[in-house]
């Protein structure tokens, strides 16, 4: 071992306790990643004809989904069917969705970007 390496002047204690976080971390992205992958086939079974699902990335916290929509009607569409007051939403808790770019007009693309705050049973 080399003067100053980390495993010469760290303490057992401080090892494992590093290493618990690192596994941690690990344990927390495999349930993200296996969220994301739960959520893609939904919200594509939801999703308008013309829409597109860019990426769903998770975190401890919430999902963000970006989408776009050929027009304003079908993003509306989407929005009612994720958060709306049917009885089958597609997400039960709670979200916001923020039109980054639109047209003036009722016509042309709709890119949004959607976050959905996780529930404390997600993390069973």
């Amino acid at each position: 071992m080399g003067v100053g390496s980390p495993v010469d002047t760290t303490s057992p204690e401080a090892t494992r306790a590093r290493l618990d976080r690192i596994l941690g971390r690990e344990l927390r992205q495999r349930e993200d990643r296996e969220l994301a992958e739960q959520l893609e086939p939904r919200i594509r079974d939801a999703m308008p004809c013309g829409a597109e699902l860019g990426r769903i990335s998770c975190s401890a916290s919430f999902c963000k989904l970006e989408l776009s929509y050929p027009d304003q009607e079908s993003y509306r569409a989407f929005v009612a069917a994720c958060f709306g007051s049917n009885e089958e939403l597609l997400w039960s808790g709670t979200g916001v969705v923020d039109v980054v770019s639109s047209p003036p007009e009722s016509r042309g693309d709709v890119i949004a970007v959607a976050y959905l705050g996780r529930r404390a049973d997600t993390f069973d």
